[in-house]
């Protein structure tokens, strides 16, 4: 008799862990599952596998975080034997953007100016450093001003860059423009001017 109990017990308990096993496996019937997503394959690549989970954890206090940022319309990039070609304008003045540091500039291009130069509220944008420059002094038409001399780290004229350049930034209010002076100019392999166009070459 107590073998008999004993093998009831047993398979009692058999059943029992049986149906547990059984509902950790498999789960309840509308628990969503894990998707698993063939990609399909990159030029000359090989298809890749994504692993979706379900909607209620893909951070369901912000669904936002799901959505893919949009690409960044970045300029274009930097390449060498590169020619940038420029029109005079009204005045007979060659104008360009200039990019600092990311940042877009207007410019004179100035064959007068020996350095690039821009107001110092620009030099505050680009987050150039001002508190660490070396200062000098510069002879404008208007007269002596103090500047800082600052370094940007890249210069980008289209898609001709140069890199570490120096710039003079001059106090607030005493220059009006950025000017595009020699020592970006002098690096230039081919620099032509004309009355109606500029060519510059790197």
């Amino acid at each position: 008799m107590r073998l008999l109990g004993y093998a009831i017990v047993v398979a009692i308990a058999a059943t029992v862990a049986a149906q547990e096993l059984s509902k950790n496996v498999q789960g309840p019937a509308s628990q969503p599952k894990t998707a698993v997503v063939a990609q399909p394959a990159p030029a000359g690549g090989t298809p890749g596998v994504a692993v979706t989970q379900p909607p209620e954890r893909q951070n369901a206090r912000n669904p936002e975080v799901r959505k893919p940022l949009p690409l960044a319309a970045g300029p274009p990039g930097c390449y060498s034997d590169q020619t940038v070609t420029l029109q005079a304008d009204r005045s007979g003045h060659f104008t360009t953007d200039v990019e600092i540091n990311g940042r877009i500039i207007p410019m004179l291009v100035d064959t007068g100016a020996s350095i690039v130069a821009i107001p110092h509220e620009v030099a505050i944008r680009v987050g150039l450093d001002l508190v660490n420059g070396k200062k000098g002094v510069s002879h404008t038409a208007n007269g002596k001003a103090q500047i800082t001399y600052a370094r940007a780290t890249q210069l980008r004229v289209g898609s001709i860059c140069l890199y570490d350049v120096d710039v003079a930034v001059f106090p607030p209010g005493a220059l009006d423009t950025g000017l595009l002076g020699m020592n970006v100019i002098g690096k230039m392999k081919r620099f032509e001017l004309s009355e109606t166009y500029l060519v510059m070459a790197r």
